[in-house]
């Protein structure tokens, strides 16, 4: 064989998308390679040019004449050649993937950094500012995306590591706007995953219990961080945090910090199942007094309507009438039940009577 194929360098960048490849290969069949493949001369694998190469291979096209050989001293140095052709190729690579490829070079941008100091032209920062400079133009990603990286890899490594396997098969590209991916782009969002782990952080310093698993529903850096604040500021249990976040996930909100504190975090946990408190005979003599009141309400009105159908067909559609609408035979069953806990509140005084009330 003319050379190996290394699955390393082979699935460095995600396969290209299907349209992607038709047309590449319409190009190949058309006009021939345009570019030669690109082998590693000492390790005879083949860096550059599997798509073009699978193309050739099922067209039975030869290759032999279309083959450069470079050499390099290591693989890393060999990886961070391929970075830069496919990076400057590649429109549609991943900022997350390109930053966690740049990451693998730190040794080479610390040599760049210490050549570039010693000819005169430091960084402010020292060498560590420059090569994350180096980082930034290599993969075409801001200083502050390649600092929120990093961040990330040192405080949550196993977050950093299923997100670069996401990045690595494709799989940021399959959900518009879901966890993690910026709108529009259906790409990882730094940002928004950088501020996950960094309030996670934030709040184990303050020695307070955040729950991971709803921040990791949220699709803003804002909601994150204001329901983040929320939760330093009134300490809710984890039961209530999770329900806050279900609410903001099925509205669709981008919660403010007013909104989270004011419609959640004070009101929910009085929506939440719980224990309840002792009350007084009296407190629970006027909670189901508002029971009866409620119900007596709804069974007024749906009479009211019975009324009105026993006009508008005279008697002989009435009851034919009244047999289409099972709501409001049901009004009269409310009504009679209704009656009944009216007289069971006003005349039982018995403590027996009003335990077996509160349980009906």
């Amino acid at each position: 064989m003319l050379f190996k194929i290394d699955p390393a360098f082979e699935h460095y960048w995600p396969p290209l998308p299907d349209e992607k490849f038709i047309i590449l290969e319409k190009s190949i069949l058309e006009e021939g390679i345009r570019e030669n493949l690109v082998v590693w001369k000492e390790k005879n694998i083949l860096l550059d040019g599997h798509q073009r190469f699978v193309i050739c291979k099922k067209h039975g096209i030869p290759i032999d004449k279309k083959i450069t050989y470079l050499s390099f001293a290591d693989e890393i140095h060999a990886k961070h050649w391929v970075h830069i052709t496919q990076a400057a190729r590649r429109g549609d690579a991943s900022q997350f993937l390109s930053i966690c490829h740049v990451l693998e070079f730190e040794p080479i941008y610390r040599e760049e950094a210490k050549a570039r100091a010693e000819a005169g032209t430091p960084c402010a920062n020292g060498t560590g500012g420059l090569s994350r400079a180096f980082m930034a133009r290599d993969s075409a990603a801001s200083e502050h995306s390649i600092q929120r990286v990093l961040y990330i890899r040192e405080h949550d490594p196993g977050k950093f590591k299923a997100l670069k396997e996401l990045a690595e098969q494709g799989r940021d590209y399959e959900a518009d706007s879901g966890p993690g991916r910026d709108k529009g782009t259906n790409e990882i969002s730094i940002h928004n995953e950088w501020a996950k782990v960094k309030a996670i952080v934030d709040a184990q310093k303050e020695k307070i219990i955040l729950d991971k698993k709803t921040l990791e529903k949220f699709s803003s850096s804002t909601t994150v961080r204001n329901f983040a604040e929320a939760v330093s500021k009134y300490k809710p249990p984890i039961e209530v945090q999770r329900a806050a976040g279900e609410s903001i996930i099925k509205n669709q909100v981008i919660a403010d910090k007013n909104w989270i504190e004011d419609s959640i975090i004070h009101r929910l946990p009085k929506r939440l199942p719980r224990k309840e408190k002792e009350k007084s005979g009296l407190e629970q003599i006027k909670e189901q007094m508002a029971i009866v009141a409620s119900a007596l309400d709804r069974a007024s009105e749906e009479i009211k309507v019975l009324h009105g159908l026993r006009k508008q067909y005279k008697d002989d559609l009435y009851f034919q009438a009244l047999a289409l609408m099972p709501e409001i035979r049901a009004a009269f069953v409310r009504l009679n039940e209704a009656a009944r806990l009216f007289q069971e509140v006003k005349f039982n005084d018995k403590k027996k009577d009003k335990k077996n009330l509160l349980d009906s």
